[in-house]
């Protein structure tokens, strides 16, 4: 009785098959990451900021003046090229608030800006003098220089370069953590994944025609970890390709009588060359 075989797949098929079929099933991962920089700009003041505090502010003070902070992300170094960004969700706490729940909305920033040495305590509401390099209200770089500052260290607009459509918003009240998720968030960390250098990070507006809406939420120079801002990224990597697999040569089995009669052939040939030259 003649034992069965497997016919129909190859060795070199059934690994490409293998492979295929794990790349097909990538799982999905998730990333934590806290903030490169960030810091706060003033409306009142063009030559404060507070890139090295451990505050952020956001919002309209009783006196009128606005508060806006600014977070920036290095999303290409944690998220692989070529992944797809299935959620993200921006964690952020409260610590300080004189009013109830407002609306607090991010928007994806346009322009690239500094965080330097400038450092306002606690309470920091009020900032305190730029450093060279800090991000002010007028300021992307600040430098302190009298005379025309180069366009290229100003934002555009005062008060920060974003798009106008907010990217996410959220309901952020007393202290507390607050989170904002949404597709738009997914749409500029896709962004930022295809074109790293176009990662400016977000803005922070709360309520800005409310006055008293400023509030104070923890930054990244925080000195306990988990009150800093964090950026939660779920995303699944991109499928690989395997390389292809050479296929052996396959010869026919009504060649093979052919192919041994060659063999033959040659193999006399080469006798009968050797006996010539030895005689």
């Amino acid at each position: 009785m003649r034992t069965p075989t497997a016919q129909g797949v190859s060795l070199p098929a059934a690994l490409l098959m293998g492979a295929v079929a794990i790349a097909g099933t990538a799982q999905a991962d998730q990333v934590t990451l806290e903030p490169v920089a960030d810091t706060s700009i003033y409306s009142e003041d063009a030559d404060v900021s507070n890139g090295a505090g451990q505050a952020l502010y956001a919002g309209l003070t009783r006196r009128g003046d606005l508060r806006r902070a600014l977070l920036r992300f290095d999303v290409a170094a944690a998220v692989p090229p070529g992944a797809t960004i299935e959620a993200a969700s921006l964690q952020v706490r409260v610590s300080r608030s004189v009013s109830g729940p407002l609306t607090a909305t991010l928007h994806r920033l346009t322009a690239d800006w500094g965080e330097a040495g400038s450092d306002a305590g606690l309470p920091g509401g009020q900032g305190a003098a730029a450093a060279e390099g800090d991000a002010t209200w007028t300021w992307r770089h600040y430098l302190g220089m009298t005379g025309v500052p180069p366009p290229e260290a100003l934002w555009t607009l005062p008060g920060g370069d974003f798009v106008a459509i907010g990217s996410a918003t959220a309901l952020v009240g007393d202290v507390g953590t607050y989170a904002w998720s949404g597709p738009g968030m997914v749409a500029d960390i896709e962004s930022w994944l295809a074109d790293p250098a176009a990662d400016a990070g977000w803005i922070v507006r709360v309520a800005e025609t409310t006055p008293g809406s400023a509030k104070q939420f923890d930054s990244r120079e925080h000195p306990l970890a988990a009150n800093r801002p964090q950026l939660l990224i779920d995303f699944t990597p991109g499928a690989s390709v395997p390389p292809p697999v050479r296929q052996p040569a396959v010869i026919p089995a009504a060649g093979l009588p052919v192919l041994f009669g060659l063999a033959i052939l040659v193999g006399l040939l080469g006798a009968t060359v050797a006996v010539r030259r030895r005689g």
